[in-house]
């Protein structure tokens, strides 16, 4: 995780399923499912065909270390997990 703007955004580097690494702001992280998963939503700085940014969700886990926040992202498991998430997230964004 990489906190580099005075603004407080915090940009994450990301890696592809093709090993292309791309930078993402991390707008969230929020709790969804019966288990409340954590995840975090990020906007990818990278323009997908249509030139939008995509709002990508992943599962993540926050913790501390030597007093800093650190942020673990890790791939949602199906479609039924991102769908619950999803569902969260845009009555968060309401």
């Amino acid at each position: 995780m990489n906190n580099n703007n005075s603004s407080d955004e915090i940009i994450i580097s990301l890696t592809d399923s093709h090993d292309n690494t791309y930078d993402a702001t991390l707008l969230t992280t929020f709790q969804a499912g019966v288990n409340n998963q954590n995840y975090a939503a990020v906007l990818s700085h990278v323009s997908d065909p249509d030139g939008q940014f995509p709002i990508q969700i992943f599962r993540c886990n926050i913790s501390e270390q030597n007093g800093d926040e650190m942020i673990e992202l890790d791939n949602i498991r199906s479609d039924l997990e991102f769908d619950e998430a999803y569902e969260v997230l845009t009555t968060l964004m309401e």
